[in-house]
């Protein structure tokens, strides 16, 4: 029994591990962007 459930936490961190590299691949986009955006919008202003 324990060792089923140690089997399940093995794929479940890896799933959990993939999620959050996506998860940071995805946030970082997100601030490039906002990065981006602030940027342009300063030069409109200007």
């Amino acid at each position: 029994m324990f060792k089923r459930s140690q089997e399940i936490n093995n794929s479940e961190s890896e799933k959990g591990y993939l999620w959050g590299i996506s998860m940071l691949i995805l946030l970082f986009l997100l601030i490039l962007f906002g990065i981006t955006a602030c940027s342009s919008s300063i030069h409109f202003i200007n």
